[in-house]
């Protein structure tokens, strides 16, 4: 165990009317000796880092708390002076921006999110002060929850506290679309509107990065960019595959840049399969809800109904509607209308899920290799890498239990990684797979003591008991 205690004065700390004397702890900090560091095995190295993390996540706090005592002191001084109240706190982003050497753009998020948190979620807040959720999470979960309201967001906070073991070592990602699925399944009627809006401010900016490059960020619905990833990802692979040294990533880039200015090397138009799940009775319009796309996560049924060109009935679940027509092995089809010519079908699968976690199940099969189907629902029940804290896009299918450890090829013993995560597993830890409460749950066991749990998100979002409210 790493002692501080010889190292930080923490006597020194003061307390100053109630204040505690951060300049004192940043002193002492910045003058431990560079060699107590240096000298220390790699297992207080990682206990270090863990205790760094922890005390970082509690500045994150105290920075909220700060910056929502910041904002209400500002706009009282300006309700004195008379300001109208629709232009009261203009300027807190701005001292935020001066304070934190953060953009403006950025304090402004900040601020938001910390109102949220700080006011309506105590419990979240709370595991963001004591270490148990990182600052990026936290930031994730206040973002989200924006549109819900004050009401909706303390029973949202009761809900994801009761579900924290399993989440609390998330990535963003999943954190950004559990609390998506729950803010549907506490107010439905505003998600297809969310929805909308957000899809009126589609964009497209282009802004400097080091040593003569640029980053292209284009804001697109949900589908879209997934197809636009996955065509690009197979191409990379099917060059990688013919023996082209570059990397994955550079072989996107290249083919993005040379679709867009028509190179030789544009990429020739092909008609994608992007996985989708959505209810039966959701599809058809006679229940609310979301859907999700593979590699992405939870969308609004608007707007996959829109993507398929169809007008969905809202009432009643009979017969399918006109575009839907039945085809063989009793796979039904959508055909959209106003797309015939073209001929964009949709195939519908059957997906079952277990009736308690909500996550999705399937039968097992005997190859090595995950067979198609079964490594597609792989990638389906997943918003990206099952990596502690990762999130990024799924490249690789894994055995959480290797099979010449008498790993089975089924559901419960896969999941997606990264290319980094995957080839470093056996590296860094031991992963087990369990069953909690119906959930299923991997954990990895670092070799140097540290413990991460990562879990599934359920189709249709977490459940949650009424809870009271913290005193």
């Amino acid at each position: 165990m790493v002692d501080l205690a010889g190292v930080v004065d923490l006597a020194g700390v003061a307390d100053l009317v109630g204040v505690v004397d951060l300049a004192a702890i940043a002193q002492s900090l910045s003058g431990i000796d560079a060699d107590v560091v240096r000298d220390l095995d790699a297992r207080e190295a990682s206990e270090l880092l863990a205790a760094a993390s922890a005390v970082r996540s509690a500045l994150a706090a105290l920075e909220d708390r700060a910056m929502v005592a910041l904002d209400v002191r500002l706009r009282e001084e300006e309700a004195e002076r008379g300001v109208p109240e629709s232009r009261r706190g203009r300027t807190c982003a701005h001292h935020i921006s001066m304070a934190l050497r953060i953009s403006p753009a950025q304090s402004s998020r900040r601020l938001a999110a910390a109102r949220r948190l700080v006011r309506d979620m105590p419990r979240m807040h709370a595991a963001l002060a004591t270490g148990r959720l990182p600052e990026a999470s936290a930031l994730a979960i206040g973002t989200v929850s924006g549109p819900l309201g004050p009401a909706l967001r303390r029973e949202a906070d009761a809900v994801l506290d009761q579900h924290l073991g399993h989440l609390e070592d998330a990535s963003a990602a999943q954190w950004t679309q559990e609390v998506d699925l729950l803010a549907h399944r506490l107010a439905p009627d505003g998600f297809a509107s969310r929805h909308a809006q957000a899809k009126r401010e589609r964009s497209v900016s282009i802004g400097r990065a080091p040593h003569g490059m640029a980053h292209l960020h284009a804001t697109l619905p949900g589908l879209d960019a997934a197809a636009i990833r996955k065509r690009l990802s197979l191409e990379a692979e099917r060059l990688r595959a013919e023996g082209d040294r570059r990397g994955h990533g550079q072989i996107m880039a290249d083919l993005l840049a040379d679709t867009l200015l028509g190179r030789d090397e544009a990429l020739e138009p092909v008609r994608l399969d992007v996985g989708v799940i959505i209810t039966d009775r959701v599809l058809l319009g006679s229940d609310e809800g979301g859907a999700t796309i593979e590699g992405y996560g939870t969308v609004p049924a608007e707007a996959i109904r829109e993507a398929v060109g169809e007008r969905v009935p809202r009432e009643g679940a009979g017969a399918l509607p006109e575009g839907v027509r039945a085809t063989g092995a009793g796979e039904p089809r959508l055909r959209s209308p106003e797309n015939a010519a073209r001929d964009s079908l949709a195939t519908l699968r059957r997906l079952y899920t277990h009736p308690s976690s909500g996550e999705l199940v399937a039968v097992e099969s005997r190859a090595r290799a995950f067979p198609r189907a079964l490594a597609r629902m792989i990638r389906m029940g997943q918003v990206g890498c099952a990596g502690p804290y990762c999130g990024a896009p799924i490249r690789h299918l894994d055995h959480i239990r290797a099979v010449a450890d008498g790993g089975a090829t089924a559901v419960s013993n896969g999941q997606g990684l990264c290319a980094r995560c995957n080839l470093v597993k056996e590296q860094v830890a031991a992963v087990t797979p369990a069953v909690e409460d119906g959930a299923r749950v991997v954990t990895w066991r670092s070799v140097l003591g540290r413990r991460a749990r990562r879990t599934g998100t359920p189709v249709e979002g977490r459940h949650g008991d009424s809870v009271s409210e913290p005193p």
